[in-house]
């Protein structure tokens, strides 16, 4: 049977002692500087942070560079030309007078085709060796051309001296197309003065050509030609102004040698013994120019 405890004065002190010992054994040791661990939401707001951070100082010290750099330049404004069409004004031009070259068909004896202007021009210069001067047509093929006739049964005597050579020859139909539009800064008016010249010299470009391949040229038509030669002369000064003065320079220049072709074409068969290859050396170049100032001076609607 248990005995029950004493509250006498050495019991109360023994338990006193026995609760403070317990106190004393739980407390433990602490650090003075300890921190509070950061959780895993803290470090990635720290993972943002600092991007954004060195992001920030990036654009400020660029800024401050490009305004150092810059800030003495004033800006320019860009401007780009675009070239315009040799020998035409750019755009649409204010005034344009009506104009229309009829078609012209003719046959022509061409000495080659090539893909190539080298090929072609090394081409010339062998055939000139030959005393057979061509003239050269087109933008590819580049087509060597040497006579002009009314068809192709009246240019035997050409013939004759091609195949003396023994070069190699195509006789066939050259067509120059019809040409309707405008002439650029020129008045109605001055542009038909104009037109009614071009079709006069083509009209004694084909005079010229049927007189050289006939087998006996008229007395009266050689003497008819050396007189609207003449008469063309005057007319084609006039109407080469005309084209000075709106601006077409080139255009004008090579109706200079349009017309030069010709007076050596009329030359050579005035003189009454004419030399066959150069008359119609002269000739096909009349014709070829003739075509491609048509095509430059025109303007289609």
């Amino acid at each position: 049977m248990d005995q029950p405890t004493l509250n006498t004065a050495s019991n109360r002190q023994m338990s006193d002692r026995q609760h403070n010992s317990r106190h004393l054994l739980d407390l433990k040791p602490r650090n003075a500087f300890s921190f509070r661990r950061p959780n895993d939401g803290d470090a990635k707001r720290f993972s943002y942070l600092l991007p954004a951070l060195l992001a920030v100082v990036t654009g400020v010290v660029l800024g401050v560079l490009l305004l150092v750099l810059f800030k003495d330049q004033a800006a320019e404004p860009t401007v780009t030309t675009i070239p315009a069409i040799p020998g035409q004004t750019s755009g649409t031009p204010a005034v344009k007078g009506a104009a229309e070259l009829p078609a012209q068909s003719l046959y022509v004896w061409q000495l080659g085709s090539f893909p190539e202007k080298a090929k072609a021009e090394k081409a010339q210069q062998d055939l000139a060796a030959q005393c057979i001067v061509t003239t050269l047509r087109g933008e590819g093929p580049y087509q060597l051309f040497s006579a002009v006739a009314p068809d192709k049964k009246s240019n035997t005597a050409f013939e004759a001296e091609l195949n003396k050579r023994k070069i190699t020859f195509y006789a066939k139909e050259f067509k120059i197309s019809e040409r309707q539009g405008y002439i650029a800064n020129l008045k109605d008016a001055d542009a038909r003065t104009v037109v009614q010249e071009l079709q006069s010299e083509a009209k004694l470009g084909l005079d010229a050509m049927n007189v050289l391949t006939s087998a006996k040229p008229d007395s009266d038509k050689l003497a008819a030609l050396k007189t609207n030669l003449t008469q063309l002369s005057g007319q084609q000064k006039a109407s080469r102004a005309l084209l000075l003065q709106a601006g077409l320079s080139e255009e004008a220049g090579k109706w200079d040698a349009l017309f030069k072709q010709l007076q050596g074409a009329v030359d050579q068969l005035s003189a009454g013994t004419p030399n066959l290859l150069e008359s119609q050396a002269k000739l096909t170049a009349f014709f070829v120019e003739y075509e491609d100032l048509g095509n430059q001076l025109i303007r289609v609607q």
